[in-house]
């Protein structure tokens, strides 16, 4: 099933969604989404896109019913794999395990705004996968903000024993800002909102991921520079692991998870990082600094946990000068959210081809 909408805006829309386990006896599910406002540094009215992608399958070995996968947009490269995963990277790319860079639906917001959405599912008997994602973009005038809503979540149910049936939901959206050296610098201020689970008494995995990026075009001498200024991540990968950033909390309850902040960026004036992972039940890695200096707990500690952690970030940001010349600049943020079922390394010769999905820990 695929739905999408455009419309018109004339004032703001605010957005909710809440996912709860069921009695299936998997159930990993994701809800990330992130209020957004960009201030450019002169007057522009930028040309905004949205971008959206969404992947599902669902595998039932013990059934005679054809396997069930779906994608939007459909149009894929050759070597996508239906039966894979996906991975949202640091420069907004969306990665498919077969290799393949996957192609989004793009849309054009006119100045009025707009909100768009995008939903497909995936059922075989005892397996479902869903993915959903969504933006909201309110007015935008020369010399104003511009500000709205990106938001993924799914789930991925199995009823049954050992990895006789699997499901897998991914969704990614994303916005885009273009204009010339007016938004070279500016003020971006960043609301995530992280909240994932593997549900059950089996096991899954959930991840997500949350990158700002800008890419400044000199259009004088044909070089270009990207930066990325903000990246989070997340992934779980514990039975009943269970994590929710939102009102300035993180609370985290997991056996086996990482959770990364990365601001480094040198055109920031705000800097910091956070790096935590979590192995059986205990903290194996322990690291902040910067803005997030002192906010994690020490190595040894607890994979249980609740820390204060601002939900709302301020980027003031400054590409330079470039010699005055002029500039070809996008600013892009998106949000990634996956789940799967049964737990990834055990994932294996679900469909008929065959596919393997091998666990990646972060270096």
């Amino acid at each position: 099933m695929r739905r999408k909408i455009i419309l018109c805006l004339c004032g703001v829309v605010i957005l909710s969604c809440s996912i709860s386990a069921s009695a299936a006896q998997w159930q990993p599910w994701y809800d990330i989404q992130h209020n957004f406002i960009l201030r450019p540094g002169g007057s522009i009215v930028p040309k905004v896109i949205w971008y959206e992608f969404e992947h599902t399958w669902a595998v039932d070995n013990a059934s005679p019913a054809p396997y069930d996968f779906d994608v939007n947009p459909l149009a894929q490269p050759a070597n996508f794999a239906r039966f894979g995963t996906d991975r949202g990277k640091r420069n907004g790319d969306v990665i498919n395990s077969g290799g393949a860079k996957v192609n989004k639906d793009t849309f054009n917001v006119p100045q009025g705004g707009g909100v768009g959405s995008g939903s497909i599912t995936s059922n075989d008997p005892g397996s479902t996968g869903r993915a959903n994602s969504s933006v909201t973009v309110n007015p935008f005038v020369a010399g104003g903000n511009v500000t709205g809503n990106v938001h993924v979540w799914g789930d991925a149910t199995a009823n049954g024993t050992g990895s006789e049936r699997g499901a897998y939901g991914f969704s990614y959206s994303g916005v885009t800002a273009q204009g010339g050296r007016a938004l070279k610098n500016g003020r971006i201020a960043w609301n995530p909102v992280f909240r994932a689970a593997v549900s059950g008494s089996a096991g899954g995995a959930t991840w997500g991921t949350d990158p700002i990026n800008i890419t400044v075009h000199d259009l004088v001498t044909d070089e270009t520079l990207i930066e990325t200024l903000l990246f989070i991540e997340c992934e779980l990968n514990g039975m009943n692991d269970e994590i929710d950033w939102s009102n300035g909390m993180l609370s985290l309850d997991a056996t086996d998870a990482v959770f990364h902040i990365d601001i480094s960026s040198q055109y920031t004036v705000q800097r910091g990082y956070l790096d935590l992972a979590v192995e059986n039940g205990v903290i194996t890695t322990s690291s902040d600094g910067g803005i997030f200096d002192g906010i994690l707990p020490s190595i040894g500690g607890s994979g249980t946990f609740d820390v204060a952690l601002s939900s709302e970030m301020i980027l003031d940001y400054d590409m330079g000068e470039f010699d005055g010349h002029d500039l070809d600049v996008t600013l892009d943020w998106c949000g990634t959210g996956a789940a799967i079922v049964p737990e990834p390394a055990t994932i294996m010769m679900l469909s008929t081809g065959g596919f393997a999905f091998v666990r990646k820990r972060r270096a």
